[in-house]
This record gives structure tokens, sequence and C-alpha cells, in this order.
């Protein structure tokens, strides 16, 4: 267990890391704060990696059925990790293979946590024959590296048939879009002359001259740092970037006072040519700490946006479709992070919608990190990912996962490109989502943990 959790320690301490930048933009009220709290996220988050020991530590002597056991263990506790405490799936094993548009193929099957399987799986059968004694040594270390670049090229081999298969099925252009990023820093944003020079500097990015108008014009999460709702002032100010007969969506706070209750919400905007608010949605996957107090009246501590009051969360996943955009799901920010639930239920939209803002961390790996987490739902889904960030990466991507268009971190401009086009159907884990882990992995589980012995010589005997 010690072993454990020393291991995981490291782990998410190196991983993780990049959370105390975001205590950093407020350094005279938060910044004390930086290094404890990323030691102590570190250290609860290593008790995944306890579990993980433990059932190794518990598995049958016998070195492939512990490799197996390992990855099995290791995936479940991502999956854990990704449902317990609100979840926080940020950064799985298996996004170290984003790096490959054929590797990441696999996770339309089985998930990204599939795909962590197979990671831990190759790593460490990779090395298990040198845990071999006796002569047989130098067969079992030739085996097991045969094995894992086995496993590993099947992984690849078929994620080149599949790109190469459906390639011709996403090549169609749908809408034209314009996304912009604007890459204004966290610290100024939310004092009276930034808020004013945010919304000027994204009329000005979203004005400019291109061949052919965009129908839908896309800012990041809190792109407005002003309540809108109905403000005919604000409306008619950010009414220059609206595309004729056409839309803007943006991020902005929501608020509403009833019975003298105040309610926030972190939202999305989906605005038409006529100012009219055209669709509302609200962020339902709130973050502990940032957009709300677990507790607060327990803990007395105050979160780091600035806000007197936590964010109330939405209802959940949802398509929005308001003719003549397709139909698209919205994510902001952190939502673009859990496997599984990036959709609501009825219409099937045609297009994930991701808005963020990291501008909070900087530049660091933490932006990085999440734009990769959140590159694979498109994968599971077989949808195409928009991506909307305000201080970097925002990308078109395609239902394959590869990047057709993109603005690197910490640049401000544009993206003039098209919508591509869905999968006409839906990838296996699109419909089975991680219930496909648990179809394979307890078959799998089964042949490590029973035994399978050799007849003894008494029966061998009696039935002669």
């Amino acid at each position: 267990m010690l072993r454990g959790w020393c291991f995981g320690f490291g782990h998410f301490l190196a991983a993780f890391h990049w959370i105390g930048a975001a205590l950093l933009v407020d350094a005279e009220r938060f910044g004390w704060l930086a290094v404890p709290a990323v030691v102590l996220i570190a250290a609860g988050l290593a008790f995944f990696l306890v579990f993980v020991s433990v059932a190794v530590w518990l598995s049958p002597n016998s070195i492939w059925r512990k490799v197996i056991i390992l990855a099995l263990a290791w995936t479940f506790s991502e999956w854990l990790r990704s449902i317990l405490f609100t979840g926080f799936p940020m950064s799985p094993i298996g996004i170290s293979w984003t790096i490959s548009d054929a590797m990441i193929q696999s996770v339309s099957v089985f998930g990204v946590f599939g795909l962590s399987f197979v990671t831990v799986l190759a790593s460490t059968f990779l090395l298990s024959g040198f845990f071999t004694v006796g002569s047989s040594k130098r067969m079992s270390v030739l085996l097991s590296i045969g094995i894992s670049l086995c496993v590993l090229f099947i992984i690849w081999g078929g994620g080149e048939i599949r790109i190469s298969e459906s390639d011709k099925e996403v090549s169609g252009l749908g809408s034209k879009i314009r996304i912009v990023q604007g890459n204004i820093p966290q610290k100024s944003k939310w004092t009276a002359d930034a808020k004013r020079q945010s919304i000027n500097k994204y009329v000005a990015l979203s004005t400019q001259e291109s061949q052919s108008p965009p129908l839908l014009v896309i800012w990041p999460e809190t792109a407005l740092p002003v309540y809108i709702s109905n403000d005919e002032q604000i409306l008619q100010l950010i009414g220059k970037a609206i595309p004729s007969d056409g839309f803007l969506i943006t991020g902005a706070p929501r608020i509403e006072k009833e019975l003298g209750q105040t309610k926030v919400w972190n939202s999305m905007y989906l605005i038409g040519s006529d100012y009219s608010v055209r669709a509302v949605y609200d962020k339902h996957h709130l973050v502990p700490f940032g957009e709300y107090i677990p507790l607060r009246s327990v803990l007395g501590f105050s979160n780091i946006v600035e806000s007197a009051v936590d964010f109330s969360s939405g209802f959940g996943p949802e398509t929005i479709s308001v003719a003549p955009l397709p139909p698209f799901s919205p994510l902001i920010c952190y939502e673009g992070i859990f496997p599984g639930n990036v959709l609501g239920e009825g219409l099937r939209p045609a297009w994930l919608l991701n808005l963020t803002n990291d501008g909070w961390f900087g530049d660091t790996t933490g932006p990085y990190q999440h734009f990769q987490t959140a590159r694979l739902r498109a994968l599971e889904e077989g949808l195409p990912l928009i991506r909307a960030a305000n201080t970097g990466i925002s990308a078109i991507i395609d239902p394959l996962g590869r990047i057709r268009q993109s603005i690197g971190l910490g640049y401000e401009g544009v993206i003039d490109g098209y919508l591509p086009s869905a999968l006409k159907s839906s990838p296996p884990y699109a419909v089975l989502g991680n219930w496909i882990l648990v179809i394979i992995g307890i078959p799998i589980l089964f042949l490590c943990l029973y035994s399978f012995r050799k007849p003894s010589l008494y029966l061998i005997n009696k039935y002669k």
C-alpha cells in the first residue's frame, strides 16, 4: 500500500503541478495556497494507486498474470477517478498516444480507459521477461518484447485501416465557422477597463475580412466578462461581430434573482443577427473550489473566481438545435474531459462544441493536457469537435480525432474553416460507453484468476 501510494504521489504531482498556477493569478490572496494545494491533490489522488498496488499484490504468483491484473486495476482506477467526488478524469494514461492519429483510433471502440489498459499492459509486459529466473530467461525476454510490440502494432495497424476507410466519409464540408482566440490575460480580465478592452478585441478579431462570411462566429468561455441576459446595450455592442443572417456563440456569466436569492451560472449564449438570444446553456459539471466551494459554511473558504456566491449547476448535457445551424452539444471547459458524458438524451447532435478558458494555467502543461483529453471525445462519439479557448488551444477536430486547424497556446487570432462531417454510424463506444470495459474486462480477469491445473496421475491412471 505504501509503495503504491508513493508511486501515485509522484505520478500525480508531476502530472498536475500546473493546478497551482490558477492560485497565482490572484497571488496576494491565494498565492500561499499554490504549493499546499498541489501537494494535497497529489496525495489524495495517490490513493487510487494504492488500490492498484494491492490488486497486484493479491494476484496469483505469476508474472504474466500480475502484469494483466496491473493493467486491469490501473484502468479501473482511472474509471473510479472519473466518477468519485464529482470526478477528475484529466489526463488518463491513454492520452500519451495522442502523438499518433492511428494509435488513438481504438478509443472509438473501447474508449480512452481501454487505451490506458493497452498502454499499461504493453509497457509492463515489455519488461516482464526480465523477471523470469532459470535457463528460459532469454526466451522469456524475447517473448515479452515480441508480444508487447505485437499488441502495439495491431492497435496502430487497425487505426491506419480505420483512417483510410473513413477518410472519405468525413471529408465533407459543412457550415463555415470562425473561431476567435483573444488571448486575454486572466489577471486583468475583470477590471472595468479590461472588460471593455476585451469585448472590443473580440469584436475586432471577429470582423476581420474573409473571402466568404461565416455562418457562425464562436467566442470562448467567459469571452464576455459581463452579465448580458437581454441587455440591449451589450447586445448592440457585440452586434458587429454577428454575421448577417448568422449567429454568435459566446461564453458569459448569467445571473438571476429570485425570492431574494442571487443565482449565477457559467453559461453559453447563442445570439442571432437580430440581437435576440436564441439559446442558453448552463454549465452543469462545476469545478470544485474554482466555481463552487464544497461545504462552504463549514470550510469558510472563498472561491478563486471573482464571484461573491457559488456558481449554480445546469441540468446536464443537451442538444441545441437552431436552424440553419446543425444541432450541437455544448461543453463548457471542464465538461469536455468526461468520457461518455458529453451527449444528452434525445436528438443526436452533428458536432460537439467546447468553450474553455485555460488562461488560469498560463504557459504550463495544463492547457496541453486539457486539449488532448477533450480531443478524444470526438473519437469516442464519432462527431467533430470545435474548440474555442481564450488563450489556446483552439481547434477544429474531425470525428477521427485529427486536428484540421488550430491556434497554439498564447497566441491571438482566428480560425476560418468548415465544420467537418460526422460519421454516418456511431462507433461502438458511443453506443456502449464504459460498459464495454466490463464486457471485455471480466473474461480477462477470470482467465487471470482461474487455476489451470494439470490432471493428477491418479486420474490419468484411472481413466486409461
